[in-house]
């Protein structure tokens, strides 16, 4: 049967070392605020630790936890966890098969860069307007799992590892959350990540991942602040990138109702945008593939050219809206345009071209650059 144990000062309640020395399973520990040490750590099995101070600073809990092969659970509500170490603040050993569960929580990260959250088993994780602070959220190889972030903000922001890194077997599922870094998954990865209503600084993602970005910003400037890459099969609806995003190897790309300063498509990446925006440049390389519905493409002075195609690049599209502000395009080596033009701000489009390209453009008058 669960206890309800209140933990503080008070003649009527119980001292913190004691209620650690006679822990059961299904104890329910609700702490007064004030501070709490751990500072060996505490190896938790099935039990939720709450807060009750109307903030969880006021409820600070020095130290670090370990779910391990014998927890089935571990909930923890409305405290402060501050980690001074070289440990995870929370550890799922690879052995677990478990659930844990973080709700108005703010996590402070130990010392020498080691991962505020790191899962290697089978696990059930979930972050509930939640404050992950200098530190990584990180699903390792071994993992299998299932990870919920609501209404949270993880700021990790480093020049090596990612603010929330995902490799292992599950899914992913960010809605309204803030990452203040990179969200990465790695090659090993075989992971599904849904992203809503958040906001990512920079996004790489790798291995067997497949994205529904949906209503999202990516606030990223350089020219790879988004990118996907390998085998990932990418959905991306009504998003917005400040910066440049690569598209590469074997990946899949939707885009529809998006924002794009710079699109850059690469090696044998298929991209299909609809109803989107490219307002600075877009560079289509190798034997990529971009099909353009109801599409704005625009150039900028920074760019020679607006688009570039080279190597056995194709570009082709519909109803395609164009403003190349003075700049000329190029279709270099064997690459193939096939566009069929709505309306341009110019007149006739100059063109760079080798003498295998293949160009063909409907709507609008075009002539070689000299």
């Amino acid at each position: 049967m669960a206890r309800i144990i209140t933990v503080g000062t008070s003649a009527d309640e119980m001292s913190w070392q004691t209620a650690l020395q006679d822990l059961r399973a299904d104890d329910v520990l609700l702490l007064e605020p004030g501070f709490y040490d751990l500072p060996h750590g505490l190896d938790v099995a099935n039990i939720t630790v709450k807060g009750l101070g109307s903030l969880p600073e006021e409820t600070t809990i020095f130290g670090y936890f370990q779910l391990e092969a014998d927890c089935n659970f571990f909930n923890l509500e409305n405290v402060c966890v501050t980690t001074k170490t070289a440990n995870n603040s929370f550890y799922v050993d690879e052995d677990a098969d478990t659930y844990l569960s973080l709700r108005n929580v703010i996590v402070r990260a130990g010392k020498d860069d080691v991962a505020a959250i790191s899962a290697k088993g089978k696990c059930t994780l979930e972050l509930y307007s939640c404050k992950v602070l200098g530190g990584s959220v990180s699903i390792f190889e071994e993992a299998n799992f299932r990870l919920t972030i609501d209404d949270s903000l993880l700021d990790y922001r480093h020049d090596e590892y990612a603010a929330l890194g995902l490799q292992g077997s599950g899914t992913a599922i960010l809605t309204n959350t803030k990452v203040a870094g990179v969200l990465t998954t790695y090659p090993q990865a075989d992971c599904e990540l849904d992203l809503n209503n958040s906001e990512v600084e920079a996004v790489v993602l790798q291995g067997k991942a497949w994205g529904n970005l949906f209503n999202s910003k990516f606030t990223g400037t350089s020219d790879a602040s988004f990118c996907g890459s390998d085998d990932a099969w990418l959905n991306i609806v009504n998003c917005d990138f400040a910066g440049g995003v690569l598209l590469d190897q074997n990946s899949h790309n939707l885009l529809q109702n998006s924002q794009v300063p710079r699109l850059l498509a690469g090696n044998q990446a298929v991209v299909t945008m609809t109803n989107c925006q490219i307002s600075q440049h877009l560079d289509v390389q190798d034997q990529a593939k971009v099909d353009l519905l109801h599409c704005k493409l625009m150039g900028t002075p920074e760019f020679e050219y607006f688009i570039a195609l080279s190597d056995q690049a194709e570009l082709s599209g519909r109803d395609v809206l164009l403003n190349g502000q003075g700049q000329i395009a190029a279709v270099m080596d064997e690459a193939k345009i096939k566009l069929d033009i709505m309306h341009s701000q110019e007149p006739a489009l100059e063109i760079k071209h080798s003498s295998t390209a293949e160009i063909k453009i409907w709507g609008l008058h075009w002539f070689s650059a000299k």
